[in-house]
């Protein structure tokens, strides 16, 4: 197994859970990735959600299953009550037809044996991230989600596929955090390269 940084998912040389920087500043949340946002696993997700293979969805969340079941053996990680799934607004669902963090949650769910806990909504329609600065993508992502359940359990994993500034997964943390204080963890299939 490679290992990465649990704060910003960079490859580390031993089994520690944070690198150098995430030592020195921890991060608010664990980050559980299953690699890099390159080929072939960039082209997948590709597939997945602009191409319409949803039988992908299983491929790559096996993926990220591999890499948490070494961390929860490793009891680097704690296993999570709940799953959530990153939510689409209903604009973007229905032009997709499916939202691929869902499928992957799907798919992590039956594999892993947590049950999804299905909470939140996409309040606002918001513009695509991928073309946005650091900045932009906060703005954009104000407010953006609602609890619409109640919440239990103490852990709580958010998946969703990409994993790029963090804008979405922190928003939507900070709007569960605000309904139960519960401990978070980040699941992605993949993380962009830091600049």
């Amino acid at each position: 197994m490679d290992y990465l940084c649990l704060g910003c998912a960079i490859p580390l040389t031993s089994n520690n859970k944070l690198c150098g920087n995430c030592q020195q500043s921890p991060p608010a949340y664990h980050l559980v990735t299953a690699g890099a946002y390159q080929t072939p696993v960039k082209e997948l997700i590709s597939a997945l959600k602009y191409r319409n293979n949803q039988l992908i969805a299983h491929e790559v969340a096996d993926l990220l299953a591999r890499r948490i079941t070494q961390l929860l053996a490793a009891q680097t990680i704690n296993k999570p009550d709940f799953l959530i799934a990153v939510p689409l607004h209903w604009k973007k669902h229905y032009q997709r037809g499916f939202n691929q963090a869902n499928l992957i949650a799907e798919c992590l769910s039956q594999k892993l044996n947590i049950p999804i806990l299905d909470c939140c909504q996409r309040n606002r329609y918001t513009k695509a991230q991928v073309s946005l600065t650091f900045k932009q993508r906060q703005h954009n992502l104000n407010k953006a989600f609602s609890i619409t359940k109640p919440i239990t359990g103490h852990t709580i994993a958010l998946v969703d596929d990409v994993y790029t500034t963090g804008s979405t997964l922190h928003e939507l943390a900070s709007t569960i955090i605000r309904a139960k204080d519960v401990d978070i963890q980040f699941w992605t299939i993949a993380r962009t390269q830091l600049e």
